[in-house]
């Protein structure tokens, strides 16, 4: 059976406000070898709003969920291929938490990235 050298890595962990959030990934190493992208919810629920890699030549490619892009805990959102070949500089994330704050404690996410190793 052929080995798999791909493994998913911890890119960033954040907590989410009660409001509209943006937060923006800089990559620095071998980080900004992914390939694919997705979060994971780890404390209350979250709406992805949309997604956009930034790369190294600065073009930008958005991506908007697939569905209703809510996550709640334990959950995953569908792993987005990038779709250039060359490196990812940052990766701008747009969501919102749901809840309140007296009521629900804050969303905590982490971001992963697929790293390709050759």
């Amino acid at each position: 059976m052929a080995q798999n050298d791909d493994s998913w890595v911890v890119l960033a962990k954040k907590d989410v406000s009660y409001k509209a959030d943006k937060d923006i990934i800089n990559l620095l190493g071998n980080n900004r070898d992914i390939r694919k992208i997705k979060l994971r919810c780890k404390q209350g629920s979250l709406k992805i709003k949309k997604n956009i890699f930034i790369y190294s030549s600065s073009d930008k490619q958005e991506h908007t969920p697939k569905g209703t892009g809510v996550l709640t805990k334990g959950t995953s959102s569908i792993p987005i291929k990038t779709e250039k070949k060359e490196s990812v500089k940052k990766v701008e994330i747009h969501y919102e938490g749901y809840g309140n704050m007296l009521l629900t404690k804050r969303v905590k996410v982490e971001v992963l990235g697929l790293i390709t190793k050759n």
